[in-house]
């Protein structure tokens, strides 16, 4: 920061100001502006997309996960109710 305060003022003290200020207000450096500005946009876009990609998988996967689970637990419960009703019928039986 300190280098460029100093560029400016050496520039100004050395009436090289007014071309300075031409340069910065030219076309060319326009059109470098919207260059970066489109180029900052896209890769901000890229960057974006790629954090959903990886947030949509991670979701998918604990998704895959619980379905599992769940799986799992309706088969221990499905087998726990055939044994309380075999459990059932020996007593009345």
């Amino acid at each position: 920061m300190f280098l460029a305060v100093a560029v400016v003022l050496i520039l100004f003290l050395s009436g090289m100001a007014e071309d300075l200020i031409n340069l910065i207000y030219s076309p060319a450096a326009l059109a470098v502006v919207v260059a970066l500005l489109i180029q900052f946009l896209v890769l901000k876009a890229r960057d974006r997309s790629r954090f959903y990609r990886l947030q949509l998988h991670m979701i998918s996967n604990r998704r895959r996960e619980d379905l599992c689970l769940m799986r799992e637990t309706r088969d221990s419960l499905a087998e726990a109710l055939k044994t309380l009703r075999a459990a059932r019928e020996a007593l009345e039986g």
